[in-house]
């Protein structure tokens, strides 16, 4: 059925693979800087380590925070800038060498996915993303200035089970501009060593021969609902 199911953290995914597509459109790069989007929302004087933070870390979940300086979160106050108010956390830790779960980061994916494009994140996707896979209606819970937050709302037809789901999506994805060689080689670069493990979370794209908290070399797929081999 075309019902919209809540997918949670699942959202994370497409957040994640929104930035993919943006940088395959030399909107983003991983290295930029989450400050230089966002200048008019920065601190007055900010930290050298929210200096230091790129898209990378937000993708990575390694953006240096401590858990308890980003729960809660004000994603609905209208009286609050999302944006500003994940600026002004405090950065214990250098970016990039630090992991914790992390939602506000993946809300600032979804943040700068519209800065670049000018469209929230749900509507960036549904042309590139959703329509093509047969996603209808997608729904994204927003801010109240409009950018798309924590939870996607998606339609998941009978179809989208078994071996036609992975073969409708390994299709589409196989596309230019989304698996072009030079974004999977920067996006599968990204990780953070957790002890023996590796943190790639945040990311859409992971190696294909990764499991829940380790990731090793391989062939990449795109993890929504499950491991899709692409190529």
């Amino acid at each position: 059925r075309d019902d919209p199911h809540v997918l949670f953290s699942l959202s994370k995914s497409f957040a994640s693979t929104g930035i993919g597509l943006a940088i395959a459109e030399g909107r983003v790069s991983l290295d930029d800087t989450v400050l230089s989007f966002f200048p008019e929302e920065a601190p007055a004087e900010p930290s050298e380590n929210l200096k230091g933070m790129r898209v990378r870390d937000l993708l990575a979940m390694s953006t240096g925070h401590h858990a308890d300086a980003i729960e809660p979160f004000p994603y609905m106050d209208p009286s609050v800038s999302p944006v500003r108010a994940f600026l002004a956390l405090p950065v214990a830790h250098k970016p990039g060498t630090h992991f914790v779960y992390n939602t506000p980061a993946s809300f600032m994916l979804s943040a700068i996915v519209q800065k670049v494009s000018g469209t929230p994140l749900v509507d960036y996707l549904r042309p590139r993303l959703f329509e093509p896979l047969g996603i209808r209606n997608p729904q994204w819970d927003a801010t109240p200035n409009g950018v798309s937050s924590s939870t996607l709302y998606a339609g998941v037809r009978k179809r989208w089970s078994g071996r036609g789901t992975k073969n409708a999506v390994r299709g589409t994805l196989k596309s230019e501009p989304f698996c072009s060689s030079s974004v999977k080689t920067q996006l599968v670069s990204c990780s953070i060593e957790r002890g023996r493990n590796r943190s790639d979370i945040g990311w859409s794209l992971v190696r294909s021969d990764a499991t829940p908290g380790r990731a090793r070399t391989g062939r990449l797929r795109l993890r929504i609902g499950g491991p899709l081999r692409l190529g």
